[in-house]
């Protein structure tokens, strides 16, 4: 993992924001192709979400929703097309109280935002919540140092970090969340530099929610 990482403005936000700092950190913000290692089950560590403050154990495992409908590069790399379909399950517990031991679960789909950057996304809920919808987008992702010197075998998941934005939607305000895939934990001085990169982020409204993240317990 480099000394240091770059994260990019929200796409709603970085059109609207004009100010010199905040040109020059988007200028070296990381470019997110089509092709994105997102397949596969993500760990949320830390969330500004509001929903998610009395969660635990949280989880978002996502799969193609038909095989052969996205190209794949190998490793759970997906090359995102305009039609292509995840479906996602997100899992969670309530941190205490009555029913924290049910695992819950909310099921949807997720498909690129049309005319929208790489890595925006659209999720829909199913069933009764299919007029749910919710735009969010990945600010940036790498792979995280590997905590064996054993070199990773065919099958073997690369550990990896991701943060998310959440957009704001009808129930709930935006949000900022830090994920991870093949750990349940980051390395102090990884977070450390996510941390710091979003310190960097100049809009208010980001802001307020690095202010306001939590640390979400994973068991």
């Amino acid at each position: 993992m480099p000394n240091e990482i770059h994260l990019r403005l929200p796409s709603r936000l970085s059109s609207a924001e004009t100010t010199t700092s905040a040109a020059s950190f988007h200028a070296s913000s990381p470019g997110i192709s089509s092709t994105i290692p997102l397949i596969g089950t993500w760990y949320v560590l830390r969330s500004s979400v509001e929903f998610l403050r009395d969660k635990k154990n949280v989880s978002i495992k996502y799969s193609l929703k038909e095989l052969g409908q996205a190209k794949e590069a190998g490793g759970n790399v997906v090359e995102f097309a305009n039609d292509t379909v995840l479906d996602s399950v997100t899992s969670y517990q309530l941190i205490s109280g009555e029913g924290s031991d049910i695992v819950d679960t909310t099921v949807g789909t997720e498909r690129p935002t049309p005319n929208s950057l790489p890595g925006v996304f659209t999720w829909r809920g199913t069933g009764f919540a299919k007029f749910i919808t919710n735009r969010w987008e990945i600010l940036g992702y790498g792979n995280l140092p590997r905590q064996s010197s054993k070199p990773i075998q065919e099958g073997d998941e690369q550990p990896m970090w991701m943060v998310i934005y959440a957009d704001k939607s009808m129930f709930s305000p935006s949000g900022l969340s830090i994920h991870s895939k093949g750990t349940k934990s980051l390395p102090a001085q990884s977070m450390d530099q996510i941390i710091a990169a979003l310190g960097n982020l100049q809009p208010k409204e980001l802001k307020d929610s690095v202010r306001g993240m939590v640390d979400i317990l994973q068991e």
